[in-house]
């Protein structure tokens, strides 16, 4: 079923806001119950937001929410903020007009209802439904309209979400809300080719397959709305469904190779932005717990001569657990160089001894990080950008391979990011899509349109943790061993009942949720 996305309710009502405004108040009518009067200096408004605000507030939004607004109307001596004189004032108009187009960003009207503002005696409820609106559009459009920890715990950002306080401030200082509404979007090259395409996709009918790939657009630029509002002059762009990287610097791809990332499951390639700290020449791979007990101490009870011919070095650690290592040289896992940056998962990218994989259109292999064809002209497009003066060739890195490990630092900022586009505009202007090999697209539109996922819900109380969704299992723990306080821990996300928002997840705990992770076999 394709995700409808409804228009006509806000539409309407940012009309009838215009019609209001536009129809004025005759100074000369009767005094009844819809006309403000002034009661000691004070609007009839601002006492019914008074006496609103300082009694039991009913149930509209969340706690935070409420008590955001409550203080701002504090602040303003509960005049009203949205209407003059018991009509909606150019602010409301204007951020009624604006949510009402937000189906061009993917995004549903009808989650930002725009209240009539037709009847005074409900002037407190307009007011803090014309706030949690833009409230919600604001959080939606920079955090996502589903929150990433809910689709899947193998992702993992940390979106300028704004709180309450924030929004509400931004509004009452802008002198375009249009603008100031539409500043929370990203303004990422790719956010903005895919929206030109769900205009274009609309235009061109409603058939399954366009509806099909709609969705696939829509989900696609949610994710894009996770992500950093700076990329960075200087990135690594790596698109998982693409099997492909590139070194990009100034808006301008300089290098792209192919890719092999994590299996389906819980080996997935995770999600994330991070920044490169340096490259490994001849790493060292030591094999994570998880491997230890899935891959190779069954290998090694079936065939005790298994280790020495994979080249393995077996030892006991200082707490008597079991550890493997595998030495640096030719038949190394990680082949001869590694790229490290920090984060809770432990993935980095890598060269592979088993180039033939690379020539499969399909590379969906590896244990969660990322093996990189050609990383030695990797290492050379990296180093030319962080430190060119030097002149770090591919020529002179493949001298260094030997058995000794040799640690590169890089020397100015390159952010790394790892991406899930299966829907993307290429050079050409061409909208591409790619399979969505790890049910991630499927996932996120359950949640869109409201659903539940089975693996995210959450037990009823009493009775016991939520269940875990699948993640990535990194290949190794990368070295220098100071990296180890960047881990995180992998947990529940804790499947949340969705509201009429879909703000399933309180932003305000992503941090504290995220910090309190380290992962569970390594």
């Amino acid at each position: 079923m394709a995700l409808i996305l409804t228009l006509d309710v806000t539409v309407s009502t940012a009309r009838s806001l215009d019609e209001t405004a536009n129809a004025g108040v005759n100074p000369g009518a009767p005094t009844h119950s819809n006309t403000l009067v002034d009661r000691g200096g004070e609007s009839q408004g601002a006492q019914q937001l008074r006496e609103f605000f300082t009694g039991d507030l009913p149930s509209m939004g969340a706690v935070g929410e409420r008590e955001a607004l409550k203080t701002f109307y504090e602040q303003r001596s509960y005049v009203p903020f949205w209407t003059h004189e018991g009509q909606p004032n150019a602010k409301a108009q204007q951020a009624a007009r604006y949510l009402s187009g937000v189906a061009a960003d993917g995004l549903e009207p009808a989650d930002y209802p725009v209240p009539r503002f037709s009847d005074l005696s409900k002037l407190p409820e307009d007011e803090v439904r014309m706030g949690l609106s833009v409230i919600a559009f604001a959080q939606h459009a920079r955090g996502g309209r589903v929150a990433f920890n809910r689709v899947n715990d193998a992702i993992s950002y940390n979106p300028d979400v704004p709180d309450p306080e924030r929004v509400l401030a931004g509004i009452e200082a802008a002198t375009d809300v249009r603008l100031e509404l539409e500043s929370y979007l990203p303004a990422h090259e790719g956010y903005r080719a895919l929206k030109a395409k769900v205009a274009e996709l609309r235009r061109g009918g409603s058939s399954t397959s366009h509806s099909g790939l709609l969705d696939t657009v829509i989900a696609n630029m949610d994710r894009w709305r996770w992500m950093p509002r700076d990329l960075g002059r200087t990135r690594v762009e790596v698109n998982i469904p693409d099997y492909s990287m590139k070194v990009i610097a100034d808006d301008r791809v300089i290098w792209t190779t192919r890719v092999i990332v994590g299996k389906p499951g819980e080996m997935a390639t995770p999600l994330l932005s991070s920044t490169l700290q340096y490259i490994t020449i001849n790493p060292m791979w030591n094999v994570p717990p998880s491997l230890i007990r899935k891959e190779y101490l069954p290998a090694l009870k079936a065939d005790p001569s298994a280790l020495r011919r994979l080249g393995l070095v077996m030892s006991r650690g200082s707490d008597g657990s079991l550890q493997m290592h595998q030495p640096p040289g030719p038949r190394n896992a990680l082949g001869r160089l590694r790229f490290s940056f920090p984060n809770k998962f432990s993935v980095y990218q890598h060269d592979t001894p088993n180039k033939a994989l690379f020539a499969q259109p399909a590379r969906a292999y590896s244990h969660g990080c990322i093996r990189v064809k050609d990383p030695d002209k990797y290492a050379e497009a990296l180093l030319s950008l962080s430190q060119p003066q030097e002149n770090h060739t591919a020529e002179r890195i493949r001298s260094l391979y030997g058995d000794e490990e040799t640690h590169i630092k890089i020397k100015a900022p390159i952010l790394v990011h790892l991406t899930y586009q299966t829907a993307f505009v290429d050079a050409a202007g061409e909208l591409q899509q790619r399979a969505d090999i790890y049910g991630w697209d499927k996932d996120h539109l359950t949640l869109l349109r409201g659903g539940e996922l089975v693996a995210a819900k959450a037990p009823p109380t009493g009775t016991g943790t939520a269940a875990k969704p699948q993640r990535a299992v990194a290949e190794a723990s990368p070295k220098p061993t100071s990296q180890a306080s960047a881990l995180g821990q992998r947990s529940a996300s804790g499947g949340r009942r969705a509201d009429r928002h879909f703000r399933t997840y309180s932003y305000s705990n992503l941090t504290a949720d995220a910090e309190a992770r380290r992962p569970d076999s390594f």
